[in-house]
């Protein structure tokens, strides 16, 4: 398995996980008149999982360009060679 298909796939898996979070059904289970420190729960919900979506975003990004720079740096060294 390619390196970049790997990421694609993680790319993929979390698209499906926030469509499915952010699908009415679940949305309408916290659609309460709860609080959460004063904030509605649903309010309080979508932007948690809003936050959470951009983290693991950010992670899969973090890692993916790392591992390129780090292969950059190893075909630098070759070509040096």
């Amino acid at each position: 398995m390619n390196k970049s298909s790997k990421y694609t796939e993680r790319f993929v898996a979390l698209v499906i996980l926030a469509a499915l979070l952010f699908n009415p059904p679940i949305l309408s289970i916290f659609s309460t008149s709860h609080f959460v420190f004063g904030i509605p729960l649903l309010y309080f919900y979508l932007f948690v999982v809003w936050g959470l979506i951009i983290f693991v975003n950010a992670m899969i990004t973090s890692k993916l360009s790392r591992e390129d720079k780090s292969e950059g740096d190893s075909n630098q060294a070759k070509a040096d060679e």
